[in-house]
């Protein structure tokens, strides 16, 4: 499910959008997929990206169909989340293709593939202000990029604490949350450029 940012939107990840104006009306619905990833892009609050299958479609709010795709996973595309560099903005996907790859939205093509993952990349998230990218692969394996030139930075594994369900930012930090089935972990990301 995602959230807009500035609308009373709720998109399902069955590709139903609803409404709070409207008493939580479904008033959209974006074809006929099964469960998917969503993300609203946050520099164009009009379009949001949904995975389907092994690529990605990025659609409009009022579009009967994706205004593009982005094509280059050789297997299911697990998770996304936009990030900007400088003044353009980007993708980073995860997949059961044991990559990541990191794509342009302007050009509206992959630019980048993070590879070397020992097993499906399952939760990618950038930190918002920092220039982070975190993934973190089925092995519960937390990886810490540079979202300027995309090099490791650190790598810290879960896998003795319990399976990794999900992970995001702690607002207006460098500090990310780790959920997993025996509780939650906080991760200080080095702030050092």
């Amino acid at each position: 499910m995602a959230i807009h940012a500035v609308k009373p939107y709720v998109l399902s990840s069955s590709m139903e959008l609803w409404d709070g104006d409207k008493g939580w009306e479904c008033t959209h619905k974006f074809g006929v997929y099964g469960m998917c990833k969503l993300a609203f892009n946050p520099e164009d609050t009009n379009s949001f990206a949904a995975t389907i299958r092994h690529y990605v479609e990025v659609w409009s709010l009022d579009s009967a169909k994706p205004d593009y795709t982005l094509i280059e996973h050789s297997d299911k595309v697990k998770c996304l989340a936009f990030f900007k560099r400088g003044d353009r903005q980007y993708l980073i996907t995860g997949s059961n293709d044991c990559t990541a790859k990191i794509w342009d939205m302007q050009k509206r093509m992959c630019i980048h593939t993070i590879e070397g993952f020992m097993s499906p990349v399952m939760y990618v998230i950038s930190l918002p202000g920092r220039p982070y990218l975190v993934t973190c692969s089925n092995n519960d394996t937390i990886h810490v990029w540079s979202s300027i030139d995309f090099r490791l930075k650190t790598t810290v594994n879960f896998s003795g604490s319990g399976h990794v369900r999900g992970i995001v930012c702690l607002m207006g930090s460098r500090r990310v949350a780790i959920g997993q089935m025996s509780g939650i972990s906080i991760m200080d990301i080095d702030g050092e450029e």
